[in-house]
């Protein structure tokens, strides 16, 4: 694209919209030039976000007519703390969900296969009772027991014993439904 005058510059980066995302910088394929169609950059302004006292990133504005000043900055400065509490506040909120779900991952599942603990199997299996119940259907139970298991525990140690569980976990969630 060629641009006669800066105003035409102006609505055209607008019009193209194109975001730029680069995480590894040194091996993106624009580095040192920008994504094709977009118009050179003639006047920018780079602006810091923080999160309480760290730097989490630079809001970028560029080829604005008439340039770019401090005073303009110091007036988006509060925009941008904003934004930097925002980001502050989701990544918090996102850790405590993650946080939340290990600690009911570790309350309900076996750490080792990650099948449903007793506790979570009685759940299962009284959720199953009543929605049979509702559907006039059937429930089947199986029970699997492994005999010698503490054989193999006592003659080639726990982690083959461990090794033996998770494969047997994994065999038992392939061949039934999710459910």
């Amino acid at each position: 694209m060629v641009f006669d005058n800066p105003d035409n510059l102006i609505g055209a980066s607008l019009e193209s919209g194109q975001m730029v995302l680069a995480n590894e910088f040194e091996t993106d394929p624009r580095r040192g030039g920008l994504p094709e169609g977009h118009p050179p950059i003639w006047a920018y302004l780079g602006i810091p976000i923080f999160s309480g006292h760290s730097l989490i990133g630079m809001v970028g504005l560029a080829n604005r007519s008439g340039g770019y000043s401090e005073a303009l900055a110091e007036e988006l400065d509060p925009l941008l703390q904003t934004v930097g509490q925002l980001i502050e506040r989701k990544q918090l909120y996102r850790e405590k969900l993650e946080h939340k779900q290990s600690l009911e991952r570790a309350a309900n599942y076996d750490a080792l296969t990650g099948l449903p603990n007793r506790r979570r199997l009685t759940e299962i299996f009284e959720e199953e009772l009543v929605e049979a119940d509702r559907r006039q259907g059937l429930l089947s139970v199986c029970f699997i027991d492994l005999d010698g298991f503490k054989e193999i525990n006592d003659e080639f140690g726990h982690a083959v014993g461990d090794m033996i569980l998770k494969t047997i976990a994994e065999r038992l969630q392939a061949s039934v439904r999710e459910q």
